[in-house]
């Protein structure tokens, strides 16, 4: 059955066996053998694994300890892969050293390890529609376009209407955002025919910028999803979704005093804890120009 990756990162749990697992690092070299991968939103990412190399790992206890104050080498830092049972090859972000157990009579490593970040990849082929969507959170506060929706359904058939999204155009392509729920939204990229996308992550960190300075508080990334038309790339992230209440610094020279009392007058609702009214067409504007100018420089040169 197929599960759409972004209500997959709605959901909150994901998990995965791997038949094929490789740790490794300068330190240790490359060990390998099998475990499995679980995530949820609240614990975050867990990698279970057995390998080989205990006699390895036993022979590093030995090694005199480091000063204290010391920065952690990058060749002590592990770089977990693999590929799990539905042939999606794997990486995480590079993490320390620690989360394992060896046993002197037993060449086998037990591990159990955090990271906060995940990447999952396998190939295409034929063609395939270029996208890229980004699931974000907080939502936004008011929408300004209309989505219809119709239910086939021989007692309870309608048609439904929510507005619950916006568009725009800019050089990397058309960008839309639609509200998933009332903490996250959806952000969909459809770059220009004929025309690279660019880095993922340099793109996605655009937007969220862009989106940050609208709402006045932190976006938080929960994951992504890329396709081309050669692969089909999904990404978690874990940790660090937490939002700051706090609002952004007014930018030097770019508000005009009666801008300034306007925010004056929010912080004081705010402080009795009224909703901030919004004006929609003021939202839109700001997320134009905003996305417009962040992603310019994560776009190809035209």
């Amino acid at each position: 059955m197929f599960d759409d990756w972004l209500d997959i990162l709605l959901r909150g749990n994901y998990e995965a066996v791997i038949p094929e697992i490789a740790i490794a690092s300068e330190e240790v070299g490359k060990l390998t053998g099998s475990g499995q991968f679980s995530w949820n939103a609240d614990s975050g990412i867990r990698i279970q694994a057995t390998t080989d190399g205990g006699t390895t790992l036993s022979n590093l206890l030995f090694r005199p300890m480091p000063t204290p104050g010391r920065l952690i080498e990058h060749s002590t830092y592990l770089n977990i892969s693999g590929r799990t049972q539905d042939n999606w090859e794997f990486s995480s972000v590079p993490i320390p050293r620690h989360g394992h157990h060896t046993h002197s009579d037993k060449p086998i490593v037990v591990w159990d390890l955090r990271t906060r970040g995940m990447t999952m990849r396998r190939q295409l082929t034929g063609l395939n529609d270029r996208g890229f969507r980004i699931l974000i959170a907080p939502g936004l506060p008011l929408w300004t376009r209309e989505t219809e929706t119709e239910v086939r359904n021989e007692v309870f058939g309608g048609r439904v209407r929510h507005v619950d999204w916006l568009t725009t155009d800019c050089k990397i392509g058309r960008i839309a955002a639609r509200r998933r729920t009332d903490t996250w939204f959806e952000v969909k990229v459809i770059p220009r025919d004929n025309e690279p996308l660019g880095d993922a992550f340099t793109i996605r960190s655009a937007i969220a910028r862009a989106f940050s300075f609208i709402l006045g508080r932190r976006c938080a990334i929960r994951g992504h999803e890329e396709i081309d038309e050669n692969a089909e790339i999904r990404r978690i992230d874990a940790g660090g979704e937490e939002t700051t209440e706090n609002s952004l610094p007014i930018p030097i020279g770019r508000r005009r005093a009666n801008a300034d009392i306007r925010e004056v007058r929010w912080r004081q609702r705010y402080a009795r804890g009224l909703p901030r009214p919004v004006d929609s067409r003021a939202l839109l504007g700001k997320l134009v120009r905003r996305v417009q100018s962040e992603a310019a420089g994560a776009a190809p040169v035209e």
